[in-house]
């Protein structure tokens, strides 16, 4: 259920609104814009509806993101100086319920649409948006992708975001974790097998006949062997796969996205990665910053997390904020994720996360 902020609006009146769409929305109402900026800090919501006098107090920006839609309450005289303070629609200051709820519904389905067309990520630091807007533009393309990123930064995220923005979006997404492929098995696993190839050997598809049409995700790519690493090169460069076992081989039609934590350059140059490889599947590279990178969006992604636990009863309190925020988070996103999810355990669902909630 979204929440939705009342800002400036007498207690009365926001009294009425949060009985009549409490099968709607989760109703806040704060009377200073102060307390409006700490709500919409921890809890984040959906949307705001604000008075005039609230507005004319402090712009939108100073009480929530820009990314949140704003309804203002105003007259016609003042509705073009609102529109100028961030308000998305404007309606009477005496609306209906009636003409609220159909607001909220419209900023809402325009927010979702935005969403589909924004970053897969929860943020706003510069890196992030950059990493947004490569993610579009190489949506357009069909070339191999590298993704590069320290564990936990959302590199499987980032591919999933390219193969749902790309023309493959009907065709399969199909990923496997090269650490986990031995030498013995990796062959098969990539290419597939035909009946004799071996003793007790079937027929089954690897891979990239399952990807076929789609994306196929290779996720730390870096620790694949040399050998292996000569026969991926092949299946790239000639678009055709040898099943073990097969007299002759298949055409292949994937996108490759490849992912690695690996200092690949370095790898190339102490000769543990071939070149030829790296040089094909670099063509097109997201580089994905660390958590420490981006400290301005801990406390979205922190709620974010909590909300998924709590189902939004559960806020964060500022000495736990403080200390969330202070953390190098060597695990990244992932680890950020658990030490919320520990943190709501250890609250008790106390509704509210304190510092010492907060384990690493």
């Amino acid at each position: 259920m979204d929440t939705i902020l009342i800002l400036g609006v007498k207690a009365e009146a926001a009294r009425g609104i949060a009985a009549a769409l409490a099968d709607e929305y989760r109703i806040l109402a704060c009377e200073c814009c102060r307390d409006a900026a700490d709500t919409a800090r921890r809890r984040h919501p959906a949307a705001i509806v604000a008075s005039w006098e609230a507005l004319e107090r402090d712009p939108a920006a100073t009480i929530v993101p820009s990314a949140v839609p704003l309804i203002a309450l105003a007259s016609m005289e003042q509705s073009a100086a609102a529109t100028g303070r961030g308000a998305a629609e404007v309606l009477p200051a005496k609306a209906t319920i009636r003409e609220l709820r159909d607001s909220l519904a419209r900023v809402l389905m325009l927010r979702e649409a935005e969403r589909r067309d924004a970053s897969p990520f929860i943020g706003s630091c510069p890196a992030l948006l950059e990493v947004a807007e490569r993610i579009k533009l190489y949506a357009k393309s069909d070339h191999p992708v590298l993704i590069l990123g320290e564990s936990g930064t959302g590199k499987e995220l980032a591919a999933h975001s390219l193969h749902e923005s790309s023309r493959r979006r009907a065709g399969p997404f199909i990923g496997r974790n090269c650490a986990a492929l031995p030498d013995l098995l990796a062959e098969s696993e990539l290419f597939g097998t035909e009946r004799g190839a071996f003793t007790d050997a079937i027929d089954r598809a690897g891979v990239f006949e399952l990807a076929r049409g789609g994306v196929l995700f290779l996720d730390e790519i870096g620790d694949m062997s040399l050998g292996v690493q000569a026969k991926l090169l092949r299946a790239l460069e000639t678009g055709e796969i040898w099943p073990l076992g097969a007299r002759e081989p298949r055409s292949s039609d994937v996108r490759l996205i490849a992912a690695t934590n690996r200092d690949i350059e370095a790898a190339v140059a102490e000769g543990r990665y071939r070149a030829d490889l790296y040089y094909r599947i670099d063509t097109l590279v997201l580089r994905l910053p660390p958590l420490r990178e981006c400290r301005e969006d801990i406390p979205d992604i922190a709620a974010h997390f909590l909300d998924e636990a709590s189902a939004g009863k559960t806020v964060i309190g500022r000495g736990a904020l403080r200390r969330l925020v202070d953390f190098d988070w060597p695990g990244n996103v992932r680890q950020l994720r658990s030490v919320m999810l520990r943190a709501f355990v250890h609250s008790r669902s106390a509704g509210e996360i304190e510092e010492e909630h907060i384990v690493f």
